[in-house]
């Protein structure tokens, strides 16, 4: 239990959820956690994941966008004769 204890606080920077779980000392728990946490790849990995998110919704607003342009059009065609 030490070992794994003394890993995880050399390694602050690698996160291994197997090693967070057993360690029983909530005090190293919660700083391992921290460092991951604290890390700059967590934050430009949550941007990544924000940038695709707000493009996949770009692209189903203009899929509808496009579908009420085409049925905008078949009701004023439909108007019109």
């Amino acid at each position: 239990m030490k070992n794994l204890q003394k890993k995880s606080i050399n390694k602050k920077n690698h996160f291994d959820l197997r090693s967070v779980m057993s360690i029983q000392n909530p005090i190293l728990q919660k700083q391992f956690i921290q460092s991951f946490q604290e890390g700059p790849i967590l934050k430009y990995f949550i941007i990544f994941l924000v940038i695709i998110l707000m493009i996949n919704k770009l692209k189903i607003v203009l899929h509808l966008v496009k579908h009420l342009n085409n049925n905008k059009n078949l009701v004023l065609k439909k108007q019109k004769k």
